[in-house]
């Protein structure tokens, strides 16, 4: 029980690390648009 509890906590701090990069690319994303424009 206390390995599922550790390898729960251990995705859990996966995906929240995953998130934090995937909001920053997405909020990177309009600058680099802005910047490099497709017109």
């Amino acid at each position: 029980l206390v390995e599922l509890e550790e390898f729960i906590n251990d995705v859990s701090s996966y995906a929240t690390t995953v998130s934090h990069i995937v909001l920053s690319e997405v909020s990177l994303t309009p600058d680099i648009e802005h910047i490099f424009p497709e017109d």
